[in-house]
């Protein structure tokens, strides 16, 4: 039984989820000397401009806002295709991160995938630990972009089955 809930994020969300997006940034802007009000103008356009780059690069992607408990803990934002899942972001809040809920998201998205014979796809950037957790559910590194490695999972493509919470 999951202990998270999924809900489409709405525009009276958008606080929300720059919020949430501003913990993704918080130690990069942690060592600026600039003031308050300049990095709160800073996280607002980046964060518009990260928002609006999806909604354009990935058309029907499916923009969620993850609850535990009926508290808003992160953002989900999963870009169904034909062939694939496309994880375009999954963020928790700081205080929820380290938990497990990261991996009960992701082994759900799997299993998803799995019933639907579909491939799922991600990209990660270069220094995110969260890398080392897509590698032990199988995720496999297939390109670096810049600052990213781009990830995949494909059901069986290593000949068993990834590593589960239940085999751990």
């Amino acid at each position: 039984m999951k202990r998270w809930t999924l809900r489409a994020a709405e525009e009276s969300d958008r606080n929300l989820l720059l919020r949430i997006y501003a913990t993704t940034r918080q130690d990069e802007l942690e060592g600026l000397e600039w003031s308050q009000e300049d990095k709160a103008t800073f996280l607002y356009h980046q964060f518009t401009a990260q928002d609006q780059d999806y909604r354009e690069q990935f058309p029907g992607c499916r923009f969620q806002i993850i609850a535990v408990e009926g508290q808003d803990i992160g953002r989900l934002y999963l870009h169904w295709r034909q062939n694939e899942i496309r994880i375009v972001d999954l963020t928790l809040f700081p205080s929820w991160r380290g938990q497990g809920l990261g991996t009960e998201i992701l082994e759900w998205i799997l299993n998803e995938a799995k019933s639907a014979g579909l491939t799922v796809r991600t990209r990660v950037e270069e220094f995110n630990p969260a890398q080392r957790l897509c590698r032990r559910l199988g995720f496999r590194d297939y390109q670096k972009v810049d600052n990213y490695l781009l990830m995949k999972w494909t059901w069986g493509s290593a000949g068993q089955e990834p590593e589960s919470r239940s085999s751990r």
